[in-house]
């Protein structure tokens, strides 16, 4: 389970490359015409290195709003505007420094730097409007400035905006970054999961070609799959779309991100989950093993504040399968410790929890989520309903029955968040009439039955035998029901998917 709190780092890290940057400018970046104009740009410069924000915002702020023609150039007034808007942040001035960085991006003497400022200031606000205006711009004549933006921060707002419903602006986003070139530098990053709301969005509008040609770029296993289930575009996979096949080439580009980014925890990662998706968790032990001392060692990596409790997380999976559940455990639990995007864990927290319903273990359950019921860890909403589903397993499985009632409540009014905690907490609680009717609710959805189909079908059996659960059983009991064999049919039937079960 994935928070998704990123937003939060935005501003604090792009601060960090505006400093940097700032710090580093050469005078002959700018090349000021005459001694004064030297001496004064200079100046301000020799006092922002300095610490000296004061001094160096009277020096540059006037030449901001009064250019000395034929002295102060485009590429001085960019410099400017860059350590201008850096001094605000530092004083803690963000309505100051998004000025600065609007009137310098707008001027259109912006550097890559000052729009991504922009853009950050704009998402922490948040500026929802303004942001989808900045990313438009960027797509048209700074793109890689909008390369170099971190995706998760876009990923992030993207969702806020389809949680609220907020569609045009949705559609204008999606737009910019996928009919403009949009690449991001991170590696391994995925725009499939945008292509496949947008295929959805032209689709509806009667754009079928627009939507093809979203589904023709995707190549993110999950989606593929999904898509293969979807009456709109099942057939613009081709007939020779193969799951295993897509999931191997997805393997192969995270081997080649292993050898391309030595320093990065997420290619190793990667290519330890499409290993496991295969079905060889022996050869994805192996893999993660390469990172071990340097994990443990803190030292070595330069995505160590986001990913190493991914690296946990993918090493007690890997462990389940082999059935070495003990391991599976203190993985996970190490994990929780690590943190999560420089804050208390989430995910792991919400994982280990489940990874303890898992083996019956109810009431260890509850004691791992109780930092969340005293406010320590917040949480996106799609964790909140999957804290409710594993909270609510818990107590079914403690005997704690009324305390299961204010989580279904709470899961039911926000299914839109987590399509499956309903439904997997009413299996939990054993209301297999409740758990069918959201699974043919869902089935009943064009726009959720394919992947209610995906989450049906059967799968490759794991090559270590899992442990049998209350889960396990009733909702084997869920899929065996006539009405929902009858809502399967309906929705296009499910298949037999050569790959382990999990998140695809």
């Amino acid at each position: 389970m994935r928070s998704g709190l990123y937003v939060r780092q935005a501003l604090a890290l792009v601060m960090l490359g505006a400093t940097a940057a700032a710090n580093a400018l050469p005078l002959d970046r700018a090349k000021p015409a005459g001694p004064a104009g030297a001496s004064v740009w200079q100046a301000a410069l020799e006092a922002f290195r300095n610490g000296d924000c004061p001094t160096a915002m009277r020096l540059i702020v006037p030449r901001l709003k009064d250019p000395v023609p034929q002295v102060d150039t485009d590429r001085i007034l960019s410099a400017g505007a860059e350590m201008a808007t850096t001094c605000a942040l530092r004083g803690n001035d963000k309505g100051l420094a998004y000025r600065y960085a609007l009137e310098g991006t707008a001027r259109n003497l912006g550097s890559d730097l000052l729009w991504r400022m922009r853009l950050a200031l704009e998402l922490q606000k948040p500026m929802d409007s303004a942001v989808v205006t900045t990313v438009e711009a960027m797509a048209q004549g700074h793109i890689a400035a909008l390369n170099e933006t971190g995706f998760d921060w876009l990923t992030q707002f993207y969702r806020k905006l389809k949680r609220e419903h907020q569609d045009d602006l949705r559609r204008r986003l999606l737009s910019a970054l996928l009919e403009k070139g949009y690449s991001p530098t991170e590696p391994l990053a995925s725009l499939d999961p945008l292509r496949q709301d947008y295929a959805a969005m032209l689709y509806a509008a009667g754009d079928k070609a627009g939507a093809e040609t979203q589904v023709g770029r995707i190549d993110e296993p999950r989606i593929a799959i999904e898509l293969s289930f979807d009456p709109r575009f099942r057939s613009m996979l081709g007939p020779d779309f193969d799951p295993r096949a897509s999931v191997e080439r997805k393997l192969v580009k995270a081997r080649v991100a292993m050898e391309q980014r030595p320093d990065m925890i997420k290619p190793i990662v990667e290519t330890a989950g499409q290993l496991l998706k295969l079905g060889r968790p022996s050869e994805a032990l192996a893999v993660l093993e390469t990172a071990r001392v340097r994990i443990v060692g803190k030292t070595g990596f330069a995505d160590a504040a986001t990913q190493t409790n991914w690296w946990w997380n993918q090493l007690s999976q890997n462990y389940v399968m082999l059935g070495r559940f003990d391991d599976a455990v203190a993985a996970m639990r190490a994990g929780s410790d690590s943190g999560e995007q420089g804050g208390l864990n989430v995910s792991q927290t919400i994982n280990l929890a489940d990874l303890q319903n898992s083996f019956g273990k109810g009431e260890l359950a509850l004691e791992t989520l109780k930092p969340f019921s005293t406010g320590e860890r917040s949480v996106s909403p799609f964790g909140e309903l999957a804290l409710r589903k594993s909270r609510g397993c818990a107590n079914a499985m403690a005997g704690h029955k009324d305390a299961i009632a204010e989580d279904l409540a709470f899961a039911q009014a926000h299914e839109a968040d987590n399509r499956f905690a309903v439904r997997n907490l009413r299996v939990c609680a054993g209301d297999l009439d409740g758990a069918a009717s959201s699974i043919i609710r869902q089935l009943d959805d064009p726009e959720r039955q394919a992947a209610m189909l995906v989450n049906l079908s059967d799968y490759d059996a794991a090559p270590v035998k899992q442990p049998d659960t209350v889960e396990s059983l009733n909702w084997g009991k869920v899929r065996a029901r006539a009405d929902v064999k009858a809502a399967i049919a309906r929705a296009g039937g499910t298949r037999r998917i050569h790959l382990q079960s999990g998140e695809y």
